[in-house]
């Protein structure tokens, strides 16, 4: 019998180990690695076709989603609601040939693997509409930022924008979508934006241009000197002048400007208006005429209307057609004649005292000639001129006409003034006057003087 070779017996222990070798990977087959890590949990030796399940008992079993709107109203959204489900994509780990087993033995890999979330659209849609949507039009809805009225003292102002608390749907239900993607446990609707927006802001250029377009036509201010008082016009006033003008701009309404004129020239002409006079005899009466200041209304409303878009402040007279003497008293002044037509008599007042008084004639009144009562501005004075009318020509050394064709001068013809001659035998309308008399007012009166003539 022959003795076996001693090299047969470190073949048993040889084979031994190649089977636990060949157990071991047969066992790590389809399983991790010792320590291996997922998403941060350790996964060693762990069944991939188990990863998924305990992924998602790490992860806290059912998802909830706490959702907090802007009234501090809390709702719970349950998982379980809307069919909620998350699934780890395992087919992404590498696998790795658990014969190789020692390589992984002496390093620890770790893996983070990005959830899929699946859920119900159309019942989280439902809940949303019945939790939050269902309420809508019991909120209050934003308010853009807009252009206010004129603020007296203040201009046009931009008034801010306004949030309102009605939730846009849209945004709602992409914040949800985000929130349960990202496996969020809470969303604060308001930070989240889901509530309607104003869509114009007090940033606005377009509003801001148009807030400093119009207040920059604001800054134009027209004080009127009238002597005794002064009217300003600012934007208290005629900012509702305002209307669109060409390519967006704004203009001043001329029928306004016409209107304020018009307004301006009732309250300060004094041509044709009744005013208070004490004659040279003491009698307190009331005279009209066209003597006085009297607004140029077409040529005021054309200043007034490049005054306004001057943007300057400024004061000035308007502009008249005729003027008076004075705005601090009577406007005919303390220099005037006084022809008292009843009595017969010219006064010539300086500085307020009579510097020289006269007999005269006036119209016939018999003939219906009777010289017209009123105050009227001297037009001019001239010597030397023909008087002409269909029944008469006369020459006179010196004529000043006050009232269209009726004005004072000298009647050489004459042999005697005043007394009731102007009833019967008077003028065509004209005062006729001593020589002496008319040379002396001549000299005295000028050109615009109030003659003023009463019975």
């Amino acid at each position: 019998m022959k003795k076996k070779g001693i090299g047969a017996y470190w073949l048993i222990p040889l084979a031994g180990l190649s089977g636990a070798y060949f157990m071991i990977a047969l066992i790590l087959s389809g399983r991790m690695m010792p320590g291996d890590r997922v998403n941060g949990y350790d996964m060693s030796l762990r069944s991939r076709s188990a990863l998924n399940g305990i992924l998602n008992e790490y992860r806290g079993g059912e998802h909830q989603l706490l959702i907090r709107d802007i009234h501090g109203k809390d709702f719970t959204l349950r998982g379980s609601e809307i069919d909620f489900r998350v699934d780890y994509p395992i087919s992404e780990l590498p696998k790795r040939n658990s014969l190789l087993f020692p390589k992984f033995l002496l390093t620890k890999e770790s893996f983070s693997l990005e959830p899929e979330i699946h859920y119900d659209e159309e019942k989280l849609a439902g809940i949303l509409e019945r939790e939050f949507l269902s309420t809508e039009s019991e909120g209050t809805r934003p308010r853009n930022a807009f252009l206010t009225d004129y603020i007296p003292g203040a201009g046009f102002r931009v008034a801010p924008e306004q949030d309102g608390d009605i939730l846009d749907p849209g945004a709602l239900k992409e914040a949800v979508r985000k929130a349960l993607l990202e496996l969020s446990p809470e969303l604060n609707l308001s930070e989240a934006s889901c509530y309607q927006k104003p869509e114009i802001r007090r940033d606005d250029p377009g509003l801001q241009a148009e807030a400093k377009e119009k207040n920059d036509k604001l800054k134009s201010s027209i004080t009127y000197d009238f002597g005794n008082q002064r009217l300003t016009l600012n934007a208290d006033t005629y900012f509702s002048w305002m209307t669109p003008g060409k390519n967006g701009s704004t203009q001043f309404d001329p029928a306004k400007i016409k209107e304020y004129v018009a307004e301006l020239k009732r309250r300060t002409d004094t041509s044709g208006s009744n005013r208070s006079f004490r004659t040279a005899t003491g009698q307190l009466i009331a005279l009209g005429g066209p003597y006085g200041y009297n607004i140029n209304q077409k040529k005021e409303q054309e200043q007034l209307a490049a005054d306004l878009l001057s943007g300057k402040e400024l004061t000035r007279e308007p502009i008249y057609t005729t003027v008076g003497v004075s705005r601090s008293g009577p406007d005919y002044g303390n220099s005037y004649v006084e022809v008292d037509l009843g009595n017969q008599h010219v006064y010539v007042f300086e500085d307020g005292k009579v510097s020289l008084e006269t007999d005269c004639v006036s119209g016939n009144m018999s003939l219906g000639r009777g010289t017209p009562a009123g105050i009227y501005p001297l037009s001019y004075k001239t010597t030397n001129a023909t008087l002409k009318g269909p029944d008469y020509e006369a020459k006179v050394s010196y004529w000043m006409p006050f009232n269209r064709g009726i004005g004072l001068h000298d009647a050489k013809w004459r042999g005697k003034f005043g007394g009731k001659i102007y009833q019967h035998a008077g003028s065509h309308g004209c005062i006729n006057l001593p020589f002496a008399a008319a040379q002396a007012i001549y000299q005295k009166v000028q050109q615009g003087e109030a003659i003023l003539c009463h019975y």
